[in-house]
């Protein structure tokens, strides 16, 4: 795998906490633009540049990706952000309550991207690749990293920890608590080392940033053609973490009703159709007993008020590889069972994160009067599985936690 030290724009470390922001597709439009009425020279005002006009303003028009250009330019003016012209790496560790990871900050190879040493899990909307290119095009600059994992390289660790002996160019926690230190990595020995160690590891996997990978990979094709001196749009900015660093939690899906069916109807179609369901006083995981295949296999339902843990693992396609629960739960309940076909685009679900407590997932379904899933969480493992055999998993299989920033780094193409 090829990834090259950047140059970049990055924001004056005295108000990078009030800069940088959460990922940009993190957002509804409703919530995106509350973040920029409470934070308004925030990343998200470029990110979203759509929070800048009216609410019913056309998200996909021209002129609000050239507001995200212009109000990258003024962060310049007026030094919010800064030049770093020195291509180098940054290590970036990020710190939760139980959790810390580390990564390195550098650009990634569209050509691998596209000849399958960079591999991806999850479809592409063509809605959201049309928004990253014009933002792309738009702003000449990739501005939010794409979440990429490898195999474990332990000379690599080591070489990351000893790069972070140093003061940290930046040191703070952000709104959801976590703490993120970065340092710049600028020795010519330590770039050319991690570089060839990064040559060692033949495959890597895109974990979050499908869209913005497939964005990058477009733009760079148009430039082969218009720009072809030079290599800048063939690479695309992306954070690197060895895969069993990550933590990913669960994605929940929530249906909006119960296609008709009373909540005993819904249970007893459940089961009829291979299910073991067992009511149970909470969602809580009881299987960690159970050997990992098994565990892989388990979901939970709440519905009525009331919680019912899901035993997946009997389902004739359990065994399969590369089978996970969310799709499990897709192809033998959400589809025949509640209609959703298609759970990237019917309005009837909707998918809330990991970090949601058992309380926010019940109240969600309370107000709709409708029906809460919880799919095992994905492993790392399971990613590289799937995406090694080619396949995909269904849209929001994973909740990555803690996030990456936006705003952070921003690299010129």
């Amino acid at each position: 795998m090829h990834v090259s030290p950047i140059s970049c724009l990055r924001p004056n470390p005295a108000r990078v906490q009030d800069f940088v922001t959460p990922p940009y597709d993190v957002f509804t439009r409703k919530t995106a633009r509350q973040w920029a009425q409470k934070h308004p020279h925030s990343f998200i005002t470029i990110d979203r540049p759509e929070v800048n006009f009216p609410e019913d303003y056309n998200v996909y028009a021209s002129d609000v990706y050239a507001k995200a250009s212009e109000l990258l330019g003024q962060r310049l003016l007026d030094a919010t952000l800064l030049a770093d012209p020195t291509p180098c790496f940054y290590a970036w560790r990020l710190s939760g309550q139980r959790h810390s990871q580390i990564g390195i900050v550098g650009a990634a190879s569209v050509d691998e991207y596209q000849n399958g040493h960079i591999k991806q899990h999850e479809a592409i909307r063509p809605e959201k690749l049309y928004d990253r290119i014009e933002h792309i095009e738009a702003t000449s600059a990739q501005t939010s990293p794409v979440l990429m994992m490898h195999p474990a390289e332990p000379s690599l660790s080591l070489i990351i920890k000893a790069s972070t002996a140093a003061h940290p160019l930046y040191d703070f926690t952000d709104t959801t608590g976590t703490h993120h230190s970065v340092w710049r990595i600028a020795r010519p020995d330590a770039i050319a080392a991690l570089s060839a160690l990064y040559e060692r590891i033949p495959t890597a996997y895109i974990a979050d940033g499908h869209h913005r990978a497939a964005a990058a990979a477009q733009v760079a094709q148009a430039a082969r053609t218009y720009k072809p001196e030079t290599i800048l749009p063939h690479q695309f900015l992306a954070t690197l973490f060895s895969a069993e660093d990550l933590t990913i939690l669960p994605y929940h899906r929530l249906i909006h009703d119960t296609n008709g069916m009373s909540p005993t109807e819904l249970i007893e179609k459940i089961m009829e159709a291979g299910i073991h369901v067992k009511r149970c006083a909470s969602y809580a995981s009881d299987s960690a007993t159970q050997p990992q295949q098994a565990q892989d296999m388990q979901a939970y339902l709440y519905v009525d008020n009331s919680w019912y843990h899901l035993d997946l693992s009997h389902l004739d396609d359990a065994q399969t590889n590369n089978t996970i629960a969310a799709d499990l739960l897709q192809r033998h309940i959400l589809a025949p069972l509640l209609g959703i076909e298609d759970p990237s685009t019917d309005p009837r679900i909707s998918f809330i994160g990991g970090t949601a407590s058992a309380t926010e997932l019940q109240e969600a379904a309370q107000a709709t009067a409708g029906v809460m899933f919880s799919p095992a969480a994905v492993r790392a493992q399971q990613i590289m599985d799937v995406a090694n055999a080619g396949k995909l998993m269904p849209p929001k299989s994973t909740w990555f936690e803690p996030k990456l920033l936006s705003g952070l780094f921003i690299r010129q193409i």
